[in-house]
């Protein structure tokens, strides 16, 4: 595939919306799940206090999976486990738990890869969240379904691990793919990446003729807006952190959460 090929793929195949058009791309069954994902925690917002509460009286698990809490200090309920998929591996003993717009997330992104490069080989995901989140060795945030930790995209197939990204290895049409689905597809948050990864792919979609001034605003280390999307963090040369909002779950964990501590379903905070 040829750079005019990926630009003209980039133009057509990325918009700003996410979770739409591309579901007619992806294969049937996906497409299948990324509708119900979508729809059904949307339509759990309509619900009033007094039904919210029968819902979880009649079954908790009805109301689908809640992020409750701050990255760094959050709980998990009804958890999502990110299903098997030949576009992805993962670590022995990864905590792979997430809200449902996350698995979403993700799901579209790596689909975006796969749809402009069909010959792509399976991306490396880390940690996202334990089962009931909370506390999670080897990180301080990953505690609510919305970080996931992923791998790049190397030169020369698949990888079993995270290994340093560098000019030499990195596939950076894969790479600025992924991300640039992330940005425009998802509802991510924040991208924690090494300032060096991020030269690299700023780089690379300047020449591709991305629109400078949108970069500037993607990439915090360019112009140093402080509500950019993909910002530095040490210890992140091998890998993306990648945080959603996962609105529905946080919405509806605001509310449901004092239910479901009256109830006794879950334990009230500690402080």
């Amino acid at each position: 595939m040829t750079p005019v090929d990926v630009v003209a793929g980039l133009l057509l195949a990325l918009s700003p919306v996410w979770g739409g058009p591309l579901a007619a791309a992806l294969p049937a069954e996906r497409a299948a799940t990324a509708s119900v994902a979508a729809a059904s925690p949307a339509a759990l917002l309509d619900l009033s206090d007094a039904e919210l509460r029968e819902r979880i009286e009649a079954d908790p698990s009805a109301v689908g999976s809640l992020s409750i809490g701050a990255p760094g200090g959050a709980v998990l309920f009804n958890a999502v486990p990110l299903p098997a998929d030949p576009r992805w591996t993962s670590f022995a003993g990864a905590q792979l738990w997430a809200t449902a717009e996350t698995i979403q997330c993700i799901d579209v992104a790596v689909a975006t890869v796969h749809q402009l490069f069909p010959d792509t080989p399976p991306i490396v995901i880390g940690d996202i969240s334990d089962e009931d989140g909370g506390r999670l060795k080897r990180h301080e945030s990953h505690q609510g379904g919305r970080d996931v930790d992923l791998g790049f995209y190397h030169k020369g197939g698949p990888v079993p691990s995270f290994f340093t990204g560098t000019a030499a290895n990195l596939d950076l049409p894969r790479n600025w793919a992924f991300v640039r689905a992330l940005v425009t597809r998802t509802d991510v948050e924040r991208i924690f990446l090494d300032t060096r990864i991020q030269r690299l792919l700023y780089r690379y979609a300047l020449d591709l003729g991305e629109d400078k001034a949108w970069l500037d605003r993607v990439f915090m280390f360019s112009r140093g807006y402080r509500d950019a999307i993909i910002q530095h963090v040490p210890r992140h040369r091998n890998h993306y952190h990648v945080r959603f909002y996962s609105p529905v779950a946080q919405e509806m964990g605001r509310r449901a959460h004092p239910m479901l501590v009256e109830m006794g379903v879950l334990e009230p905070p500690v402080y």
